[in-house]
C-alpha cells in the first residue's frame, strides 16, 4: 500500500530532525521552492536551485535545527507542517529560538513526490493564507 501524503512528509521532517537535510530525492526533478517571506522571498525551480538555498541558508548558521510541531493533512495535495528552528547566526549572532522562530513548510505532492514547497518564516502569515485555524492545530502525531 502507498504511503499517504502526510506519512511521507512525516518522513521528511524526521530526517530534518535529524539533521540529514542533504538528501533531496523526495523532491520531484522540477520542484517549485518559495520562500513565502523572511530575509529573501522569492521563487526558484528544480532540486539544484533549492539544494543551493538549503546550504546557502544552513551555512550561515550554527548547529542550525528543526523540531516539528504538528503535520497538518489540508487537501489531497497538501500538508502543512508547522515547525520551530534553533541556530544562531554566524555573522548575526541572532539566536533564532530566543527570536520565537515559528515557521511553517506547506508541501504539496503529486505521485508521492513533492512538487511545491513553500517556507514561511512567519507561521501565521501560513495560517492565514491556508485558512487553518487554532482548532486545526494540534501536537505533532
Amino acid at each position: 500500500m502507498a504511503q499517504n501524503n502526510a506519512g511521507i512528509v512525516r518522513s521528511i521532517l524526521a530526517s530534518w530532525e535529524r539533521g540529514e537535510l542533504s538528501s533531496l530525492e523526495w523532491a520531484a526533478p522540477e520542484i517549485e521552492f518559495v520562500f513565502a517571506d523572511g530575509p529573501e522571498p522569492g521563487r526558484h525551480v528544480g532540486r539544484k536551485a533549492m539544494q543551493d538555498l538549503f546550504r546557502a541558508w544552513l551555512g550561515s548558521f550554527a548547529e542550525f535545527g528543526i523540531s516539528v510541531e504538528d503535520v497538518i493533512d489540508l487537501d489531497r495535495e497538501r500538508v502543512l507542517a508547522l515547525t520551530s528552528v534553533r541556530g544562531q547566526g554566524k555573522t548575526s549572532g541572532v539566536d533564532l529560538a530566543r527570536a520565537g522562530s515559528k515557521t511553517a513548510h506547506l508541501f504539496e505532492l503529486h505521485a508521492g513526490r513533492v512538487t511545491r514547497l513553500v517556507v514561511y518564516f512567519q507561521r501565521e502569515l501560513a495560517l492565514a493564507e491556508l485558512g487553518v485555524g487554532p482548532q486545526s492545530v494540534g501536537p505533532a502525531s
